[in-house]
């Protein structure tokens, strides 16, 4: 039997239960494991497990149709929502800190980013809320973000932004955000704030000893102390804005452990009930790779588990930690069981749904006026940039990051995962020789969360619990 004829499917187990994912009516069957093994070796002698399969092909299942084009199914409409659908803009009002994380970006510790004193004009952060307002005649409601560097180096930049803002964007909803370490905030900052609706997302990785260990400034000083200091001032002389407004990122480093993140969260007043994002420290673009100890797998597999056992009912929601209610929401978004078409069959001409909408969804300005799909792709590199303020997007730039694919196509339209794969360029690291290579780089783990979602999902299937 040829590739090509092969059905399109993927194989897999749970325990003692085997399974069969069917790519093109994206659905997973429960089979019996005669089946699995006559599947998975490819030798088909025995009679009721033909008469299997062949009830299976009758039902819809077991086709061979693969992609064969690779096109992003919004590329046609593309210039359409370029031209009066972008939702949002991401000013990088600095490239400056008051502090050196080691992991960020801008630390040195990477290839493509470094920290300056270059900070954006106003003139040309009003051309780029001008920008905005120009390309965004079919949207009620607008975003704009302020990034860094550390934003709030350039508060009153951000305070004319807004200003601005208001009165260029008339008669339509913003919502504005920012993050920020935290150290610099004031009561003078956060009125602003109130006033316009911003929020923010503080960044706070624990403790003070494992806080203190990363985020530092240039003498090495740690930064917790005046972080918690102004989170004080904010809760005790702006408590309604503390509330709604602010919640927290939290990076980890996967080198230590993940439970004493977990125990300094819930254990402190000041953050109960707070919403926390949490993000591993990224390998992309990095000089210094990071592994993952044991005991973080452990831990954060423990709390996963935890949030499993919520799904039904053997451990209470409220009991989760932050990261796991997070791993809740994001487990629940999951689409599972939808068919592509009502054909349930792959479309010749499609695309994985990985990457969205360059120029639209969150448009990155850089100091320079620059402009990049979002402010995670890397800066340096021809291919990450789309255009600039000056002469708008570049709409052949934007159609090849909407259809990234097609530099892995061959290896894309013959994978299991297809329909749930999540690469986009911000996950491409620049140091490889080839677009092609990094991309092919990140499959594996793609493809082995992709398959731990599915085990999850099937375990929560024998209890009923479908999404």
């Amino acid at each position: 039997m040829t590739k090509e004829k092969r059905p399109f499917i993927h194989l897999f187990k749970v325990g003692s239960n085997t399974y069969l994912y069917d790519v093109n009516t994206d659905k997973i069957l429960k089979i019996p494991e005669k089946v699995y093994e006559s599947l998975h070796n490819e030798k088909f002698n025995d009679s009721a497990t033909i008469e299997f399969l062949e009830n299976l092909k009758k039902k819809g299942f077991l086709k061979t149709s693969r992609v064969q084009e690779t096109e992003h199914p919004e590329t046609p409409y593309l210039q359409s929502y370029l031209d009066s659908k972008v939702t949002s803009i991401v000013l990088q009002v600095t490239q400056n800190c008051n502090l050196r994380c080691d992991y960020c970006v801008y630390s040195g510790s990477y290839h493509n980013r470094v920290h300056s004193n270059k900070r954006m004009s106003f003139e040309l952060a009003k051309k780029g809320i001008d920008f905005l307002a120009v390309h965004s005649a079919d949207c009620e409601m607008l975003h704009i973000g302020f990034y860094g560097g550390e934003p709030l180096l350039e508060f009153e930049l951000i305070k004319e932004c807004m200003e601005y803002a208001a009165i260029r964007c008339k008669g339509k909803k913003i919502y504005y955000n920012l993050t920020t370490n935290g150290t610099l905030v004031t009561k003078e900052m956060i009125e602003t704030f109130q006033k316009y609706d911003v929020h923010l997302m503080v960044s706070l990785d624990g403790p003070k000893k494992i806080h203190d260990a990363s985020r530092k400034g240039s003498s090495n000083q740690g930064s917790y102390d005046r972080l918690i200091k102004n989170l004080e001032m904010v809760k005790n002389e702006v408590p309604e804005f503390f509330d709604k407004n602010i919640i927290f990122n939290t990076v980890l480093n996967p080198e230590r452990g993940y439970s004493c993140v977990v125990d300094f969260i819930t254990g402190n007043e000041l953050l109960k009930n707070k919403q926390f994002l949490m993000s591993i420290i990224t390998p992309i673009n990095s000089k210094e790779k990071k592994e993952l100890s044991e005991q973080f797998i452990v831990e954060e597999r423990y709390e996963y588990f935890l949030m499993l056992l919520s799904k039904i009912g053997e451990f209470s929601t409220e009991r989760l930690s932050p990261f796991g209610k997070m791993a809740s929401i994001r487990f629940s978004e999951m689409r599972f069981q939808k068919n592509l078409k009502s054909s349930g069959e792959l479309p010749q001409k499609h695309h994985h749904p990985g990457p969205c909408i360059p120029g639209s969804f969150r448009l990155f300005m850089n100091a320079d006026g620059n402009f990049f799909p979002c402010e995670r792709v890397c800066e340096t590199t021809d291919y990450t940039n789309i255009g600039n303020i000056y002469d708008g997007i570049d709409i052949e730039k934007a159609k090849n990051i909407l259809n990234v694919e097609k530099y892995t196509e061959k290896y894309c339209h013959e994978c299991w995962a297809y329909n749930y794969c999540y690469m986009c360029i911000a996950d491409i690291d620049s140091t490889y020789e080839t677009l092609e290579a990094a991309v092919l780089s990140k499959c594996a783990s793609i493809k082995q969360n992709i398959e731990e979602s599915f085990k999850d999902y099937c375990v929560l299937r024998a209890y009923n619990i479908t999404y």
